[in-house]
Parts: structure tokens; sequence; C-alpha cells
């Protein structure tokens, strides 16, 4: 963020909820973002107005506003990638409760940016890329389960750089927005640590075999193991008097 100047298959997914809900809702977010940038560009009128202005009345419709608007292509080029990709996790990750997630991470990185931000108008969707990320981060630490392990670590390999974005190094950059954002996923993975069971991921099959029954004290392990045989032989004939002494 920027201020302006089958059964059988699903034993095998990682995760058990679909990308679709998440892909679609922020490709349309997305566009949004773009049709309002190219609006701006058209009529050469920006929307510096609606975004976070901390501690003012008037800067509270920025909580709203602020992150469809983009500075530039660049601006949001920079955040697209990244929030379609954490939004469209986020629906797999958390399943039947992604939605209420990503909301109250939007809201709370604007509340939380209006108050701590300085003096300025704070736009952009960094904020929220930095709650999801935080978010997948904290709840792998939280729920200590390898799955959800898996994750964090996902998220510190593709955007271990933005801890960075936390530090007051760029002047143009709202890093009291990416702080907002880090607080905000901080915040409800905690409060999510202990959702119900019935959201842990699958395990693999050969994980739900149950182990060889162990034998009791004292029975003949082939006895129960072993098939019986059963032989049919025909009597030898006595012998004949060709046979005898």
């Amino acid at each position: 963020m920027n201020h302006a100047p089958n059964h059988q298959i699903n034993k095998y997914r990682l995760l058990s909820g679909s990308f679709l809900p998440g892909l679609l809702f922020s490709l349309m977010l997305v566009s949004i973002m773009a049709l309002l940038l190219l609006w701006t560009g058209y009529y050469r009128h920006t929307l510096y107005d609606y975004g976070v202005f901390p501690r003012t009345w008037s800067g509270l419709k920025g909580i709203v506003f602020s992150p469809f608007i983009h500075q530039d292509w660049g601006h949001l080029g920079a955040n697209a990638w990244s929030f379609v990709g954490l939004t469209t996790l986020l629906s797999v990750y958390f399943p039947g409760k992604w939605w209420q997630l990503w909301f109250r991470i939007y809201l709370l990185t604007g509340l939380y940016t209006w108050c701590l931000g300085r003096e300025a108008s704070h736009i952009g969707a960094s904020g929220l890329n930095y709650g999801l990320v935080s978010l997948f981060f904290f709840f792998g630490v939280f729920r200590w389960h390898r799955r959800y392990l898996s994750i964090s670590l996902l998220m510190v390999f593709l955007y271990g750089s933005m801890i960075w974005g936390l530090l007051p190094i760029d002047p143009m950059m709202s890093w009291e927005a990416h702080l907002a954002g880090s607080l905000s996923g901080l915040l409800l993975a905690f409060i999510y640590r202990n959702t119900s069971r019935e959201q842990e991921p699958k395990e693999f099959e050969w994980e739900d075999e149950k182990p060889d029954e162990e034998v009791p004290p004292g029975e003949n392990t082939e006895e129960i193991q072993a098939p019986k045989v059963v032989y049919h032989y025909k009597p030898k004939e006595p012998p004949g008097e060709e046979d005898r002494l």
C-alpha cells in the first residue's frame, strides 16, 4: 500500500477446499481496481481523497475504499498477483470460513491504518496482502500441524522479503498499512487457532491404514495367519502277490 504523492482422489488432496471461489472473487476485485485506474487516467482526476486519512472523520471512508485505489499501473501490478494468489489460497485453506476471514482482514487493516498511520492518504491493496500472509504464517505456528506448517514455510519462502515493508525505509511506502495488515492476520490466526478439527486436512491413504492387530500372548501366530491347506489323497493299494516275498 502506498500513500498518495471423487473420495479416493480427495484423500490425496493436501487441502479440502476449492480454489474457484477465491479465484473468481479476487479477479473481480482486481478488475474493479483496474477500471478505477483507467477512469482516473482518462479523466485525470485522482481518487486520493478516498484513501485512509488517519485519525480524521473524513478519513474513515478510506477503510472501505482505499484498497481499490492505486497510484499507477506499476503499483497495481505489484499488488495484484499476490492478491489473487493469496485470496485463492485462502478459499482452499479455510473452506467455509474464507470469506469471513477476508472481510475481517479487510476491515481491520483499514481500521489499524487509520489509528497508526501518519498524516497522509494511504491507498492500495498491499496491506491486505500483508494481512493474508500473516494469517497463513501464524495460523500454522499456532495450530502446529504439519500440513499448516508447510504453508507457513511456503509463506516464508515466497514472501519473506516482505518483512522489509514493515520498516519506514521509503517515505512513499505506507509501512503503517503493512504493519496494520500483519497485526490483523496475527490476531485472526490466534482467534481461529482452535477452529473445528473437521477442517483438518485429510491424511494420505497409507496413513489411514490400521496397524496389524497384535496377537494375544500364547496364541500360535502360524495358525492365525497361515491359510489352512487340506490334502486329498488316495490310499495306497495293498501289495499284490508278486510283491510279497
